[in-house]
């Protein structure tokens, strides 16, 4: 195993258990933290570490890194949902559907593992984190089930499109950045 991919993610991981167990953070500021730390930790350190350009993102599309970042990022969400069920942060309907989308998310992680292929992924899109900010808004603003619903629907339609091009087409962050400001 690669320490120069491994250190980055137990040091993420860490972070995440700290952001998400902190008194002092707001739950917004909690997820802006973890977007930064899952960013920078991901794949920009270890392709420093590696002396590669953060435009080489060949690293980041490894078997290894794909394992790594895995089992990182499902650690991060544990902590997360283990914050939000003590934190009251998200009204319990929410948080049972978050629940149900990390277990869903999580079977079809093992199966990418299982079969070795990344593109299964893209059949388990994972939207915990983008409908965790948006329930937290539902919890927190009254808000015409027309629209929770128009909203949801639109964050899950734009989520399964990175998805798609993340893990069904193999495009990095940079990538999908670069279609969509064309």
């Amino acid at each position: 195993m690669d320490y120069k991919l491994l250190i980055p993610s137990i040091i993420k991981v860490i972070l995440c258990y700290f952001i998400f167990n902190s008194d002092t953070i707001s739950f917004y500021m909690k997820i802006i933290y973890f977007y930064l730390t899952d960013t920078i930790l991901d794949c920009v350190i270890p392709i420093l570490l590696h002396g590669k350009s953060i435009f080489n993102n060949e690293l980041c599309r490894s078997r290894d890194y794909l394992f790594i970042d895995k089992i990182s990022d499902t650690f991060c969400y544990i902590f997360l949902l283990d914050y939000i069920y003590k934190s009251k942060e998200i009204e319990a309907k929410y948080t049972q559907v978050l629940l149900y989308l990390f277990i869903f998310r999580f079977i079809g992680t093992l199966i990418s593992f299982n079969k070795g292929e990344k593109k299964v992924l893209f059949f388990f899109p994972n939207f915990f984190l983008e409908l965790s900010i948006l329930f937290n808004i539902f919890t927190h603003y009254k808000i015409d089930n027309i629209y929770k619903i128009g909203l949801t629907m639109i964050v899950i339609l734009l989520k399964v499109f990175q998805e798609y091009l993340m893990h069904y087409e193999n495009l990095s962050i940079e990538e999908i950045i670069n279609i969509i400001s064309i």
